[in-house]
């Protein structure tokens, strides 16, 4: 009887844990119970989702996650990392576990390390579908040019003009124009991310899409970062990057760099400030600095 009241037991727990592998092992005629948890690729009650999140994130590259006004992971320590896919428990606003149902826009803040992270604002209105609660988000599929999540790294990125080392105080107001040829722009500038002297500029092809082309393509650039520092690249200039999957880097500690309008002496630069009214560039038809240097 004793016997028969422990096999119950188990089996009654068996039949009250979902999503578990359960190991039974015996050892001198005492049932262990152990429990590996299974990890879902699809949406699971109170539960964000996340598929195919760049190599070495971990739960403590999460600092931020909220739903709307709705609900919100409120503790980050309680995500589960698996094969780059992340399970995000989250709580509704009285403290119980979220179970809304609808369309809800979410914000996301991931540090992966010192070069990649992924940030997702209210403002860029990245909707996703739960149902009692739970959603998922695959980075690989729901990406789209409204809804693109920011992956700021100092390497190429899909669809992206990666400019770094840009002058201090540069901000996402300082840029006026950003062109790839005729092929592709920046439609909306207010979409540019800036970290640490380093911007990130999303791209849309002439049909509206992300811009996925690859090639050896002209940019230009207008940025104007103050009343004194100002950076410009026209058509006529020919800087040619190369982009792949319509993703390229613009290096201007390295890169041809383009004339940085200052007051200010620029290294490599002579400077000459109050021409007379109406000179240009074809004005000039000779400039040496002794024996040592010419333009």
């Amino acid at each position: 009887m004793k016997r028969i009241s422990k096999l119950l037991g188990l089996f009654v727990i068996a039949l009250t844990v979902t999503n578990c592998d359960i190991l039974v092992n015996s050892v001198g005629g005492n049932g262990l119970l152990g429990i590996k948890p299974v990890f879902s690729t699809e949406a699971q009650p109170g539960t964000l989702t996340i598929l195919n999140l760049p190599e070495n994130t971990t739960a403590d590259s999460f600092k931020e996650v909220t739903v709307g006004d709705v609900a919100s992971c409120t503790d980050l320590k309680e995500i589960i990392v698996w094969d780059n896919n992340a399970a995000i428990p989250l709580t509704d606003n009285t403290g119980a576990v979220f179970s809304k149902s609808g369309n809800f826009y979410i914000s996301l803040k991931i540090d992966v390390d010192s070069l990649i992270k992924i940030e997702i604002k209210l403002s860029d209105c990245v909707a996703l579908p739960f149902q009692s609660g739970g959603a998922v988000f695959d980075l690989n599929v729901d990406l789209k040019v409204d809804s693109q999540p920011v992956i700021l790294s100092t390497e190429a990125q899909q669809g992206t003009l990666t400019i770094l080392n840009l002058p201090e105080n540069t901000t996402a107001d300082s840029f006026k124009e950003v062109t790839v040829g005729d092929v592709a722009s920046c439609t909306d500038l207010t979409k540019i991310i800036i970290w640490e002297n380093n911007a990130v500029i999303p791209l849309t092809g002439n049909t509206g899409a992300v811009f996925s082309k690859s090639g050896n393509f002209y940019i230009s650039l207008k940025i104007d970062v103050d009343s004194l520092v100002k950076i410009e690249i026209k058509p006529s200039d020919r800087v040619a990057l190369p982009f792949r999957v319509g993703g390229a880097v613009f290096d201007l500690s390295v890169d041809l760099k383009p004339v940085i309008l200052s007051t200010e002496a620029q290294p490599g630069t002579l400077t000459i400030l109050n021409l007379p009214e109406n000179t240009t560039a074809d004005s000039f038809k000779e400039v040496t600095v002794g024996d040592v240097a010419l333009c």
